[in-house]
C-alpha cells in the first residue's frame, strides 16, 4: 500500500471572476445565478503562461516541501485532463518538466484519457509500480492544464474551470496518508461530454454514479461513512454536494468547501489542491477524496492519516 507524503500546486497570477467572465462572454443573469448558486466565484487564468512552467513551479515546490533531491525520485507521472494538455510528438511536457528538474535517471510517462479522475489513475499505476519496484523509494505524480477555448471555462451551470498545476509525493512504505482504498467508475453509455454546440452533456446518472463509488471505496477500506473525518471534493456543483453527504448520512460540515469558490475547478488538480489547503496530510483521521470527469468518470480514494486505528504512519 502507498502512501501521500506531501502536496504542492501553482496558481497564476491573474485571478478573474464569474460575475465579469459573464459579462464579458455577454452570459444572461440566470446562467450567472446558475453558477454563483453552484459555488462559483473566482477562478485563476494562465494569461499566456506555458504549461511546462507551471508544472515546474508545482514539482520545484513539491520537492522544497519534502527537502529531496530531483534525482532521488525514481518516477514521474504527468497526469491530465485535456489532450490540449499534451505537446505535439516527439516533444513532452513530461520529459521537459524532468530535464528542466535534472532528473535524468528518472522513469517518465503519461496518464490520461479519464478526464479529471486521471490523477487517481496514476496513483493506482504507482501502487503496482511500487509492488515490482521494491528498491524505489519516491514517486511524484504531477498534473497541469489550462482551457484551451475561454467560452467553454464555465462548466455548464455546475462550475467554473481554473488553470492550475499540482504535484503528490508518493511512497511505498510510510508517510502521513496510507492509500487505504482507490475506486473507479466509468459510465457505460455513450456520453459525449462537450456537444457540438459548446455545451456540456448532462449526466442523469451522476448522482448515483457518485454514490456507488464512494460507496465502493468504503467497502474496500473496511469503514463506514461515518468514520470519515473529511470530504475532500472536486470544486464544483456543490447543491450535488448536499444531495450525495445527505445519500451517504454524512454531514456537511465535513465537506471542505473553501476553494469552491477561492479557486473553482483546477481539472485533475483539485486532488492535490485541496489535500493541500484542507490540511488533510496533518489530520488525524480518514479522509475521502473524489473527482468525476466529463464522460463519465469517477474516482473515490480514501486516505489513513493516522490517529484511527492506533497506527501512526
Amino acid at each position: 500500500m502507498t502512501f501521500i507524503s506531501s502536496s504542492a500546486y501553482y496558481l497564476p497570477e491573474t485571478k478573474g471572476s464569474v460575475l465579469s467572465w459573464c459579462d464579458n462572454h455577454k452570459r444572461p443573469a440566470e446562467h450567472q445565478r446558475a453558477l454563483l448558486d453552484s459555488g462559483a466565484e473566482h477562478f485563476f487564468f494562465a494569461n499566456g503562461e506555458h504549461k511546462t512552467l507551471m508544472a515546474y513551479q508545482a514539482v520545484s515546490q513539491l520537492l522544497r516541501n519534502a527537502a529531496l533531491k530531483a534525482d532521488e525520485i525514481d518516477v514521474l507521472i504527468f497526469f491530465h485532463t485535456s489532450q490540449v494538455a499534451v505537446l505535439a510528438p516527439p516533444e513532452s511536457l513530461a520529459e521537459r518538466v524532468r530535464s528542466k528538474l535534472g532528473m535524468h535517471k528518472t522513469l517518465t510517462f503519461s496518464i490520461s484519457q479519464q478526464n479529471c479522475v486521471s490523477t487517481l489513475y496514476a496513483l493506482k499505476v504507482l501502487d503496482a509500480l511500487f509492488n515490482t519496484h521494491p528498491e524505489w523509494r519516491y514517486a511524484i505524480a504531477f498534473g497541469v492544464d489550462t482551457i484551451a477555448i475561454e467560452t467553454l471555462r464555465a462548466i455548464g451551470d455546475s462550475g467554473i474551470h481554473s488553470d492550475a498545476a499540482s504535484a503528490l509525493l508518493i511512497t511505498p512504505d510510510k508517510g502521513p496518508a496510507k492509500i487505504k482504498a482507490i475506486e473507479t467508475y466509468n459510465d457505460p453509455r455513450l456520453v459525449h461530454g462537450i456537444l457540438s454546440d459548446g455545451s456540456y452533456e448532462q449526466n442523469d446518472n451522476y448522482l448515483w454514479s457518485a454514490i456507488s463509488v464512494i460507496r465502493r471505496s468504503l467497502k474496500k477500506a473496511g469503514i463506514g461513512a461515518d468514520d470519515l473525518t473529511s470530504i475532500v471534493p472536486h470544486n464544483t456543483n456543490y447543491p450535488g454536494w448536499a444531495h450525495v453527504l445527505r445519500a451517504l448520512k454524512i454531514p456537511m460540515e465535513k465537506l471542505f468547501s473553501a476553494n469552491f469558490a477561492r479557486i473553482g475547478h483546477a481539472f485533475g488538480s483539485d486532488c492535490a489542491i485541496n489535500i493541500c489547503d484542507g490540511g488533510i496530510l496533518q489530520r488525524p483521521g480518514y479522509h475521502l477524496v473524489f473527482s468525476s470527469g466529463i464522460g463519465g468518470c469517477f474516482g473515490s480514494m480514501i486516505l489513513d492519516c493516522g490517529g484511527t486505528d492506533g497506527i501512526q504512519h
